[in-house]
């Protein structure tokens, strides 16, 4: 694939205090058709018919553009996109629909706690400052109820023609074409772009823009998540130029260590935390020309909760520990080492992903740094580390705690202007201030030691000849079997040990569900502390909870995997060794948060019932969370004895790994289990049911009385697989996508409205038009992976799923050329509502938000509710005594279980 990203100097740090989110507004407006090509949405519709995308975003600081898109394309599509930044329309008659898009995007962010809490930190700096009265979004309100049309028209026009000049931005474009010829097409294509020559935008004159008697307090916020953290927030000035030395960098390694003598670990032995994270983002809300902000934020437990100001002590006796220590070059040379090793086997990423890296970084950096200033550390300055860590005291601290609980005679008394986050804060007394400043480091902290898991071979394995294109099968047992496949095309010092145990016993009930998530979240607590060096050496590590049981993973430098493979196992073996009550009541009580989250997040509601209604031994998170809430930690010892008795287990290696040291590696973790296998007849499958024919609906009420969003999802099911289905359903996707995209945005949301008119567009496909969108699919299908991990995550899947088409592309391309316009019209005709209905299945999921909320009356359950949410139920509004107009009886589904019980099988349903 092809791509490119132009990115704009000037973001919502530019908008007027008048017109807040204008620099936003215009992101969208620029997108609806140009003096060359007038047509709205010419762009996109070009763009996603040839299998590509596109996307833009507006931050402080800058306004991006990207898009992505085949190769043969990218003449083509390059006029038409720098047309956007040439002479733009800007129509009148598109105000109202781009605004509402806007809006639309505002109401999204609404319900998110991490963008509540920005625009609060935001409000404590300087007053009239840009940083002060920032509104990214914009909305109804700032760009409507505030404006006229006729002055924002011309506002928008202005704020163009000031900002949107060559000068102010940076383009970075990417294909596997000459460079001589990429620099023609940036000519060809960019050189209209018109130059006002007029200043840059500068915020120079903002100067310590936090240092103010709003930020250095204590505020608590009222999160919609159930959540209990602890933010410490510093504002330096601004990092972004100090690349070379990377001080910022180097104490977030120091303070987000999660080994022995870390903060972290002194947190988890008191169980008062369960994660910690520290540093500053790339993102500009975080990284600015005004301001860096250090973050220091902590998951807290119920009991860190109880001690928050222990926490803080913890974490300033930590910071005075590396102010006596001073800088260790020792720990830089490390990093630097680590970094390095990175960069010289860096993996490739995608060709979007790399253009956005370099059009942000070219306005930063010098050229002969651009690729290089955000990986490497070049310099050791003693200096700027101590700079920046003697910044990092009680008295320019900014301390969020986000909880529901708040301590005794405090009230969540005040509101944000835009996200409305409910919060009160309070003045840090003197003798805390003084405390925290003179906290003596304690003997259990320490700075990290050298890291073990550094690697020192990167020797490649011998090139093979008959190397085959896909994963082989090396051992086939009934308790395990082993898939290879050696890499050869990347050439990296790097592989993967995929591991799936599956067991019966997880899909049992929904009390094993949760035993087996629970279990999960033990295993990753309890080897953190030992395995951290390792992911700090460029090496991951982790346990998931799958559907039918649990996988551990392992990958990044070949050297010490087996190693790391090990120390993993010793860790399912023998959990009970490194656990206790107090780690059990902590783990319990984040995963139900977790959980909690889940329930209550209207976005995902919709997977969840359709997997519930078509997924037999589905859990929803209600269930589980319910079931989670009565565990014991009997409960769970017993379950950790249990699980690894009997497994099937499939594990996949892949990179720079020879045959035997893969067969040697699953043989030991084999051994090392020592697990009976599963019968076949016990082996647990995948089962989806047919459902009847015609069209049902599961109309519900949101859980979260808070939400006002509203979601409809229609799911059309074909039937068994069949490649054929497959290859039809993506050429038809090609047909309708932009329309599809642009009808239901912004104009009806109507989906079968839309699918109605669909019958014209498939009607008036041409067998022209079908062979260039086959032409483009197949081209899109032998887009290459990027790395190894993309290979290998196609391959994993088609094991863990059963389905093991490692080719699957290679037979799906050959299927596509076999396709006629008859083939896709006769399959249209089956499967639409509005043809002969000989296979037309659908079920709509729709899931309405609550209007109004009476804010004294609407009470909320918590995880510590002893109720357990056991008097939380999915209200279903469906009814079919009030059935729809031109809706036949039985529409609607009024009991999920009764209808579930209702379907069969397809084997079942075809005999």
């Amino acid at each position: 694939m092809a791509a490119a990203t132009l990115q704009v100097g000037a973001g919502c740090f530019c908008d007027p205090v008048e017109i807040l989110g204008l620099s936003h507004f215009l992101e969208h407006m620029v997108f609806m058709g140009s003096e060359k090509f007038p047509t709205e949405n010419d762009f996109d519709s070009f763009i996603r018919k040839g299998g590509g995308s596109t996307n833009a975003w507006t931050e402080y600081e800058s306004t991006s553009f990207y898009f992505e898109c085949l190769e043969k394309h990218l003449p083509e599509a390059l006029d038409k996109w720098s047309q956007f930044f040439i002479a733009p329309l800007l129509k009148k008659e598109a105000l109202t629909r781009e605004r509402e898009a806007v809006d639309s995007e505002f109401q999204m962010a609404l319900p998110n706690d991490w963008w509540r809490k920005i625009q609060l930190l935001m409000r404590s700096a300087k007053r009239d400052t840009p940083v002060q009265v920032s509104f990214p979004w914009g909305n109804l309100k700032t760009l409507k109820d505030n404006i006229s049309d006729d002055e924002l028209y011309k506002s928008v026009h202005k704020h163009r023609r000031r900002y949107y000049s060559s000068h102010n931005m940076t383009l970075a474009v990417q294909a596997r074409l000459p460079l001589d010829t990429l620099e023609d097409y940036v000519k060809d294509f960019f050189s209209g772009i018109p130059n006002n020559n007029l200043p840059k935008p500068n915020f120079s004159e903002f100067v310590d823009v936090f240092d103010t008697p709003e930020f250095n307090r204590i505020y608590y916020i009222k999160p919609l998540n159930e959540t209990i953290q602890l933010d410490l927030v510093w504002a330096l000035p601004s990092h972004k130029y100090e690349y070379k030395s990377k001080p910022i960098k180097y104490l977030s390694h120091l303070l987000g260590d999660e080994g022995k003598g870390s903060i972290l670990s002194y947190l988890k032995k008191h169980m008062w935390a369960l994660a910690l994270t520290s540093g500053c983002s790339c993102s500009e809300y975080d990284n600015n020309s005004l301001f860096s902000l250090f973050t220091l934020n902590v998951v807290l437990t119920e009991e860190g909760l109880k001690h928050v100001f222990d926490v803080i002590a913890v974490i300033f006796a930590y910071i005075n520990l590396l102010k006596t220590e001073g800088p260790q070059e020792q720990v830089f040379e490390e990093l630097k080492v680590i970094a390095d090793t990175d960069f010289r086997f860096e993996t490739q990423y995608s060709a979007s992903y790399t253009t956005i890296t370099l059009a942000t970084n070219l306005h930063v950096y010098p050229p002969e740094d651009v690729i290089s200033a955000s990986k490497i550390y070049m310099e050791y300055r003693e200096d700027k580390i101590t700079e920046v860590v003697n910044k990092l005291t009680p008295k320019n601290v900014y301390i969020a705690i986000t909880t529901k609980v708040l301590p005794d005679g405090l009230q969540f008394n005040k509101k944000e202007r835009w996200l409305q986050a409910e919060y009160t804060d309070i003045q840090i007394s003197e003798e805390l201030l003084s405390k925290w400043e003179l906290e003596v480091p304690y003997t259990e902290l320490s700075l990290p030691p050298p890291n073990p898991f550094l690697t020192s071979n990167f020797d490649l394995l011998p090139c093979t000849s008959n190397h085959p294109d896909y994963p082989e099968k090396l051992i086939d047992t009934d308790k395990c079997e082993l898939w290879y496949r050696q890499d050869q095309k990347f050439k990296l010092p790097t592989a993967h040990f995929c591991i799936y145990l599956i067991n019966p016993v997880t899909i049992e009930s929904p009390k094993n569900f949760a035993l087996t998530d629970l279990f999960v979240e033990l295993l990753s607590f309890a080897k953190c502390e030992e395995v951290y060096p390792a992911t700090m050496a460029s090496l991951c590590a982790y346990f998931t909870a799958e559907d039918r049981g649990i996988t551990v993973q392992v990958d990044g430098f070949n050297e010490k995997l087996p190693l790391l493979l090990e120390l993993m196992t010793k860790y399912v073996l023998n959990l009970s060794d490194h656990i206790n009550q107090d780690i059990f009541n902590g783990v319990k009580e984040e995963t139900l948060k977790q959980y909690y989250n889940r329930v209550f997040q209207t976005d995902s509601l919709e997977y969840e019932l359709e997997q519930k209604l078509l997924i037999r031994n589905y859990f929803s998170p209600l269930d589980t969370y319910r079931e989670l809430y009565n565990l014991t930690f009997d409960d769970m010892l017993d379950f950790i004895q249990i699980f690894p008795k009997n497994l099937y287990v499939k594990s996949l290696v892949q990179g720079n790994v020879s045959a035997d040291v893969a067969c040697d590696t699953i043989n030991k973790f084999i051994t090392s289990l020592d697990f009976e296998g599963i019968p076949k007849e016990k082996y647990p499958k995948l089962y989806v049911p047919q459902i009847p024919l015609g069209e049902k609906c599961l109309f519900v009420e949101s859980f979260n009385k808070k939400d006002t969003n509203c979601i409809t999802s229609n799911l059309y099911q074909v039937g068994l697989f069949s490649l054929q289905d497959m290859v039809l359903m993506d050429i038809l996707m090609r047909i309708i996508d932009e329309p599809c995209y642009n009808t239901l945005q912004y104009l009806d949301s109507r989906i079968e409205a839309f699918l109605k008119q669909s019958q014209k567009l498939v009607d008036e496909t041409t067998v022209e038009g079908l062979e260039k969108i086959k032409e483009d699919l197949i081209k899109t299908k032998q887009v290459c992976d990027h790395n190894v991990s993309e290979e290998l995550y196609r391959n994993w899947l088609e094991i863990i799923y059963d389905d093991y088409m490692f080719d699957r592309a290679k037979q799906e391309i050959e299927c596509i050329k076999t396709i006629t316009l008859d083939n896709i019209k006769i399959w249209w005709n089956k499967h639409n509502h509005f043809g002969n209905q000989e296979n037309f299945r659908k079920i709509s999921f729709q899931i309405a938000g609550h209007i109004q909320v009476n804010q004294a009356t609407c009470t909320e359950a918590t995880v510590i509710d002893e109720s357990g949410l056991k008097d939380t139920a999915l209200k279903i509004l469906g009814d079919n005594k009030n059935l729809p107009e031109g809706k036949s009886a039985g529409y609607f589904i009024e009991d999920i279980d009764e209808f579930k019980n209702s379907l069969c099988p397809f084997s079942k349903a075809e005999e």
